[in-house]
């Protein structure tokens, strides 16, 4: 049986562990076909919704907007330019900066077709047209019977509620949810200060730019607030394993 690597978010930085540090993943050139949670922001809590309704909305249009980039300098140093335009999601509150016009000169090296706005030009046809492939790709690897392994980057807590929805929706579906807790150097070179203290906040503010507020979902907050502690992981779940 084959092991197939998919991540789960919250950004591109689990494709990254998949591959090089877990090694449960094979690459594009090696064959691998992108899944909808590879390369973009998603919260933890628009992914489960997102699974329970089997991307109901995923690629609605209705639900496809611009949204002005949250202001990341104080985090990212030079890695983003404030006057930048996302594609967001407002039905699961996703951001998909890889699409979105401008940012990181993407249209340029990836040559796009219609340059800047490929992805949003005739009411998002494109980001439609690429998604609902990614979508195809995510559903054909979880009814091909092979092992999947889950990737969840920077859930320092049990993803119940994700298991529980997984076993529900792919009854007879293999798989593990790799937990991946720890800040990798690539990740920590992404923040001006290298410092965790300065991912976590980079975190909890691109969770508040997803309308994640804190008062409303206190529990997605004090996640980054707490000890990383592995005694936290009910071991004979041999589900989740802890990265």
């Amino acid at each position: 049986m084959e092991n197939i690597g998919i991540s789960l978010g919250w950004r591109c930085g689990a494709v990254e562990s998949a591959i090089n540090i877990l090694n449960l993943r094979i690459t594009k050139k090696q064959g691998y076909k992108t899944c909808p949670f590879d390369i973009g922001v998603f919260n933890y809590i628009g992914v489960c919704k997102c699974l329970e309704d089997n991307f109901k909305n995923f690629t609605n249009p209705s639900y496809l907007t611009l949204k002005k980039a949250p202001k990341m300098k104080q985090h990212l140093g030079d890695n983003q330019n404030d006057d930048e335009y996302f594609i967001f999601n407002t039905y699961y509150n996703f951001v998909f900066n890889h699409e979105s016009p401008g940012h990181g000169n993407l249209y340029k090296s990836e040559n796009w077709e219609f340059g800047p706005d490929h992805f949003i030009k005739n009411n998002f046809e494109k980001f439609i047209e690429r998604y609902d492939n990614r979508i195809a790709n995510f559903r054909n690897y979880l009814n091909s019977g092979h092992h999947i392994n889950f990737v969840l980057l920077r859930y320092n807590d049990i993803p119940c509620k994700l298991e529980t929805i997984l076993n529900t929706h792919y009854p007879t579906l293999n798989y593990n949810i790799h937990v991946l807790i720890k800040h990798s150097s690539e990740s920590l070179n992404l923040t001006r200060t290298n410092t965790a203290e300065g991912l976590n906040n980079f975190e909890k503010t691109y969770l508040a730019y997803m309308n994640i507020q804190e008062n409303e979902y206190p529990e997605e907050y004090a996640r980054f607030n707490k000890e990383i502690d592995t005694n936290m992981f009910d071991t004979s779940n041999s589900r989740i394993i802890l990265k």
